[in-house]
């Protein structure tokens, strides 16, 4: 032991100091043990608790300070003298970097990193001198690099790894484990200028490659098989691939009470979006938002489902919608060329029957060689003549110079009625001179500006006849409903003839079948490509040529057996079990009736007037707290998002947030604040992200409580 005596020019002390000596254990941690004599100015031993700050150094006068250690009264760390005896663990302070370059808070790293440290002790005010310099036995700490420790555990100092900057190898498995729940098991960051991943991995006997934070990518990877597989195992066994055959993601809800193959969430101006694909018993694509679904291609067509008020909206430069019935081969085109509506169908309005409430009347609307309108109506003569003028849009809507017809029906009496002059805004009509009967006309004109339609065209799409199918089945359950099709009523027309008379039928069958009938067991399904009329067949500018065969059935990946490699699962054609159509909802949220307009993201409370109904938040810590709306109501109804991730409507002008802040209601309708009181039934959840003043939007973890 060394005995350094230094006077203190305001209170005369005297320091004994023992030379430091580290904390041997296990693990070593990073301290250095201090122990020393206090003594006043006449030679008596101090008792008493006294701020003492210990800095290192690089050399003994000068130099670089390292790193600074602290033990202040203002920190609760002040030194306990005892008889003027004192130990402290140097490093156990309040340790800040010091003012030299590199940053160093541990002891550890500072014997890293320099081969001579020295110790700088200030008590009080007093700070002592000269320097002590700290010799071999703390070096203990970088024991790894030290050069008389080439050997530990019987392994050379270069079989651990270290925290050196030198290239390292591990030729065995490495597992990291983190019991922190406040940082990750593994951190990489490149810090080079020259980057191109923080990551990479390699399966070397495989094609497996991966890079992460790859140049501006989160993540790359390839395989010869799929470039990604996400599995998840339990409860469901739900799985996604990435880039997967000819698909950009192939993905499969589950076997085990999985509700859907994909679901996506989002918000966009202030409004919630959701979207399910390929829902188990349901639609194969499910969505809301604004508009609830939108699509486009590589060429002109762009679809929106349910947009604003509408239910569908489509345009595209060859046609705006088509859809087609695969097993009566019946199509429509909408918006296409001159035609409003073409398919090769009929054009029908539905209307219950008002007498039989399990039926319903089906007419068709009458279909022509031409374009064409019509007006009607009742006239009267005058001594013989009239002279009537006909609607007032017909003559706006009809072709003035080609194409009128007009017939006159005499009512009551029949006379003979003639028409003698007709235009398209008015009719004069003729019969016996005296007369003053009633007659009914009507009036064809040709659609002005349709004079020229085509109605013999090039065949772009097969259009037979539709299977009669579904008709037949109508009269096999029900055989009474056939009285009231257009045959069997002509049968029931012609005089003298029973009612199940034969009708030849031999000329409209080779007229049939010169046209051709769909038979679903000849034809197959009919290619979408080849209804659509769809000329185009080259590739599409920046893209691959479009598909030319239809899509094959989509199969369910059977579950792997126990130890399976889920890289080699077989497909099976095998159809999922319906799943009811209440499965598809989040499980997260819950439906409460709105009494009031509520927007996304709004704070809700219960409605103190409408029983079970929700409504805005208007009051600060209210007890009555629901959650948050996790979308905009809908027919009287709201979502409520009652324990999950959301964003959330705040007003940071009653306290800056901060990430961990817990959030209750506030004055400001619909929108929650920093909680000053842990009261029961008002706090909602916990800020994840920060805001620090004004009205806004930030992510909540929700936990109402």
């Amino acid at each position: 032991m060394s005995r350094h005596r230094a006077r203190s020019r305001t209170t005369g002390i005297t320091l004994l100091l023992a030379l430091p000596t580290a904390l041997l254990a296990a693990s070593p941690p990073p301290l250095i043990n201090y122990q020393g004599v206090l003594r006043g100015m006449e030679d008596e031993p101090l008792t008493g608790s006294y701020d003492m700050t210990f800095r290192f150094f690089d050399a003994e006068t000068g130099g670089v300070e390292i790193l600074v250690d602290r033990h202040l009264a203002a920190d609760a760390q002040a030194v306990i003298v005892d008889g003027g005896l004192f130990s402290v663990g140097l490093g156990s302070g309040t340790v800040a970097d010091g003012s030299g370059p590199g940053t160093y808070t541990s002891l550890d790293t500072v014997f890293l990193d320099f081969d001579q440290v020295w110790l700088e002790v200030q008590i009080g005010a007093e700070t002592l001198s000269p320097r002590t310099r700290v010799l071999a036995t703390p070096y203990a700490l970088n024991a790894t690099n030290a050069a008389t420790a080439d050997m530990l555990g019987g392994q050379s100092s270069s079989f651990y790894l270290n925290t050196s900057p030198a290239w390292q190898w591990k030729d065995g498995a490495l597992r990291l484990q983190s019991p922190d729940d406040s940082h990750a098991a593994l951190e990489a960051v490149h810090t080079g200028g020259t980057a191109n991943a923080a990551g990479r991995f390699e399966d070397n006997g495989f094609s497996g490659r991966a890079w992460v934070a790859e140049g501006d990518r989160g993540l790359r990877a390839y395989g010869s098989e799929y470039g990604g597989y996400f599995e998840q195992t339990d409860p469901f066994g739900s799985r996604a691939y990435l880039a997967s055959e000819q698909t950009g993601i192939r993905a499969y809800a589950g076997t085990n009470g999985g509700s859907s193959a994909g679901k996506f969430f989002g918000t966009y101006d202030g409004m919630s979006h959701l979207a399910f694909l390929g829902i188990s018993g349901g639609a194969g694509v499910w969505g809301y938002g604004y508009p609830g679904a939108y699509f486009n291609t590589a060429w002109t067509g762009e679809a929106y489902l349910a947009y604003g008020d509408e239910g569908m909206h489509g345009y595209g430069t060859f046609v705006g919608g088509y859809f087609v019935d695969t097993d009566s081969s019946s199509w429509v085109r909408t918006a296409f060329s001159t035609y409003k509506v073409q398919g090769s169908g009929t054009v029908s309005f539905v209307q219950n029957h008002p007498y039989e409430k399990d039926k319903v009347i089906v007419y068709a609307a009458p279909e022509g060689d031409e374009v064409a309108v019509y007006t009607r109506g009742t006239g009267r003569l005058v001594n013989g003549e009239a002279r009537v003028r006909l609607g007032d849009t017909f003559e706006l809507v009809a072709n003035p110079d080609v194409g009128l017809t007009a017939h006159a029906t005499p009512i009551g009496d029949p006379v003979p009625l003639a028409v003698v002059e007709k235009s398209t805004s008015e009719i004069v009509v003729r019969g016996p001179k005296g007369s003053n009967g009633e007659f009914d006309y009507m009036v064809w004109g040709l659609r002005v500006g349709f004079e020229s339609q085509s109605i013999v065209q090039p065949k772009s799409a097969e259009a037979r006849v539709p299977a009669m199918a579904d008709h037949e089945a109508h009269y096999r359950a029900d055989p009474s409903l056939r009285r009231y099709n257009a045959l069997e009523r002509f049968k029931a027309m012609r005089p003298g003839r029973t009612w199940d008379d034969a009708v030849d039928l031999a000329r409209a069958k080779r007229l049939l079948d010169a046209v051709g009938v769909h038979d679903p067991r000849r034809d197959g399904l009919v290619p979408a490509r080849a209804a659509h009329g769809l000329a185009r067949t080259g590739s599409v500018p920046g893209g691959p040529a479009p598909p030319e065969s239809r899509e094959p059935t989509p199969t369910q990946v059977a579950a792997p057996e126990a130890g399976a490699d889920p890289a080699v699962l077989s497909e099976t054609e095998v159809e999922p079990a319906p799943i009811a159509a209440a499965t598809v909802r989040d499980p997260w949220t819950e439906s409460f009736p709105a009494s009031a307009a509520i927007s996304a993201g709004d704070v809700l409370v219960l409605d103190p007037i409408v029983a079970g109904a929700v409504r805005p938040c208007e009051r600060a810590a209210d007890q009555t707290l629901v959650g948050v709306a996790a979308g905009p109501d809908f027919d009287g109804r709201i979502e409520v998002a009652l324990a999950k991730i959301h964003e959330v409507r705040v007003d940071a002008d009653y306290g800056a947030i901060v990430p961990g802040d817990l959030l209750t209601t506030s004055a400001t309708p619909g929108a929650a604040m920093r909680a000053t009181a842990d009261g029961p039934g008002t706090i909602l959840g916990k800020a994840l992200e920060p805001l620090e003043a004004g009205v806004g939007t930030i992510r909540v973890l929700l936990m109402p409580r």
